[in-house]
């Protein structure tokens, strides 16, 4: 919340994207149907590539894409653009897909466009050229929800661990690259609601603090009043109203979660288990496979969060694998 349009551009750019355009109606409904852009009375304006030349004739002049590409569709909710208050020289996308002018430096989201797919479904690697430590990172939507112990088990079916963040400099560059994303949170529309975000590597072994991989927990990344009790493993957590932080919660194991995060130390990792027939691709094969091991089956293929059972959170795993492996 408070970032320039400025900003903006400078945080597309960090992930290798530019500012989103919307040109058509198919357009704008291919983001509204795939972005999450939430509710700016809670989270802040989502900016996007519309500017106004600040010499343009208000309110209605002037108006353009940052990209370049001719301005010859517009999508104003009703009554805008109306400058007021002025200076209103920069467009807001709403969750609707409908255009808002408003104000510089009150963006808290920011709507990212790439002219090819920029792999971060594959993960994002802190390249040691960078100061980093070579380990890939990977964000998971896991639908149905899992709990963390079936997140931890996905994690290492995968080849790696949920992630765990020794140091500051390693935690903040996982947010910045991956966790920033909206959607690994749930971003509820009530300001006074929790914002949970991925679940991590983190657990409460014997009243302390530590990661999946054994080291001790040596900062206090915690949210305010966090933790509070409610359980033994940790999230990346908001509150109030607020945008994804950098910042942990503590929540009960069984608690499900859409989001977690896979730490793979040596940049690789199987990123398909559920390629079954091992032909590089997630598919119809895989389902029929997936559900002549349907129901109680320990030890078989198909049961991919290891829990004894081929069901729902298995299917859920195969169907985010959905098509061509990365």
């Amino acid at each position: 919340e408070g970032s320039t349009h400025a900003d903006l551009q400078a945080a597309a750019a960090a992930v290798g994207g530019t500012l989103a355009s919307a040109t058509s109606p198919e357009e704008t409904a291919f983001i509204t149907d795939f972005v999450r852009v939430s509710e700016p009375g809670t989270y802040a304006r989502c900016g996007f590539a519309l500017v106004q030349d600040p010499f343009g004739p208000e309110p209605a002049g002037g108006w353009g894409w940052t990209t370049g590409e001719p301005l010859d569709w517009t999508n104003w909710r009703a009554g805008e653009p109306n400058d007021n208050p002025a200076p209103e020289d920069f467009g807001e996308f709403y969750p609707n897909g409908e255009w808002n002018d408003c104000f510089d430096s009150d963006f808290g989201q920011v709507l990212v466009e790439w002219e090819s797919d920029p792999g971060i479904a594959d993960g994002v690697v802190w390249e040691t050229a960078d100061g980093g430590n070579g380990h890939r990172y990977q964000g998971v939507i896991a639908y149905p929800q899992v709990d963390w112990n079936t997140a931890r088990q996905l994690a290492e079916k995968a080849g790696g661990h949920l992630v765990t963040m020794e140091t500051e400099a390693e935690r903040l560059w996982v947010f910045d690259n991956l966790g920033v994303f909206l959607s690994l949170w749930e971003q509820p529309a009530n300001t006074f609601d929790a914002n949970r975000g991925p679940l991590v590597g983190l657990e409460n072994v014997g009243g302390t603090w530590q990661w999946i991989t054994g080291e001790p927990l040596v900062e206090s990344p915690w949210y305010p009043g966090e933790p509070s009790g409610d359980g033994p493993v940790g999230q990346f957590f908001s509150l109030n109203g607020e945008g994804p932080q950098p910042l942990f919660n503590d929540l009960p194991a069984d608690f499900p979660m859409w989001a977690y995060i896979i730490e793979f130390e040596d940049g690789g990792g199987n990123d398909c288990p559920a390629d079954f027939d091992g032909d590089g691709v997630v598919g119809g094969s895989d389902f029929g496979f997936m559900l002549t091991q349907w129901g109680g089956c320990a030890g078989c293929e198909a049961d991919l969060d290891g829990d004894g059972t081929v069901g729902g959170p298995d299917l859920g795993v195969l169907l985010t694998q959905w098509g061509a492996c990365p």
